[in-house]
């Protein structure tokens, strides 16, 4: 199965200027994602998304694969994730060929394990009819698990 991850990296933040780059512990915001995912060897690809030519140069330099400055009108508070990840997909496979699906990886949930990822990954193969899905991680006091257990019928994953 040939999955590609995106990570979508815009520059723009209201509240923090240049997160991606600021340093969480010893390395940058978007490098812990990045590095990440090409540790998993579950992608064909790491693309990053971004209008920014410091990420993209940041990113290509680790290994990931950013080809591009983002267009400006998908650089946008307004501008859609949906919209981003169809962009990234229409030219990763315009250049590469088809994919089987996409994992989309936000540069903001740096502390995803490699083990998490992978085991991500397994899913769109094993059960044919999910269109997507979302990990989780249980709060240290249970809350968000017991409010999705009570209200989402939600059960946890083997």
């Amino acid at each position: 199965m040939r999955i590609l991850a995106i990570i979508p990296a815009r520059q723009g933040s209201k509240r923090l200027q240049g997160k991606k780059l600021l340093p969480v512990g010893v390395r940058p915001l978007v490098r812990w994602t990045i590095e990440r995912a090409l540790m998993t060897e579950a992608f064909v690809d790491v693309l990053v998304s971004s209008d920014d030519p410091v990420v993209v140069d940041f990113a290509n330099q680790i290994g990931g694969l950013a080809p591009w400055l983002r267009p400006e009108h998908l650089a946008t508070d307004s501008a859609s994730t949906a919209s981003v990840l169809q962009h990234a997909l229409t030219w990763y496979e315009s250049e590469f060929g088809g994919v089987d699906a996409v994992a989309l990886l936000q540069p903001t949930s740096p502390f995803r394990s490699v083990e998490t990822m992978r085991s991500a990954v397994v899913i769109p193969a094993t059960l044919l009819t999910i269109t997507s899905f979302t990990t989780i991680q249980p709060l240290s006091n249970g809350v968000l698990l017991t409010f999705l257990a009570r209200f989402l019928n939600l059960q946890a994953m083997p």
